[in-house]
């Protein structure tokens, strides 16, 4: 299972999702690529649902956000997806060890 996170700083998990300048990815056995997001973060429109799709690209199974847009959630509904909210800022290596 590949879970992704979004982060702006590479060590801590960003309030955004589809504007996060990366995503920290990782699988069960707790290994760590980092997806750069920079191009879609920039975009005038439509950040949430370009950012969506990266993360299908790249396989992912389960979103780990603080917030998370009504559009990026349409592009991802019928994919199998599993999202999780969390309400506060943590960092990265902390949300690894809590959903490894």
């Amino acid at each position: 299972m590949k879970t992704a996170i979004p982060t702006n700083d590479k060590i801590s998990i960003s309030n955004v999702f589809g504007r996060a300048e990366y995503f920290a990815i990782f699988d069960e056995s707790g290994i760590v690529e980092i997806l750069d997001n920079r191009e879609n973060a920039k975009l005038p429109g439509g950040a949430g649902i370009n950012t969506a799709q990266a993360l299908i690209k790249n396989e992912v199974n389960r979103i780990i956000t603080i917030d998370f847009g009504p559009k990026a959630k349409d592009t991802i509904k019928d994919r199998n997806i599993e999202v999780i909210m969390v309400k506060e800022e943590k960092t990265i290596n902390d949300l690894i060890k809590q959903y490894k």
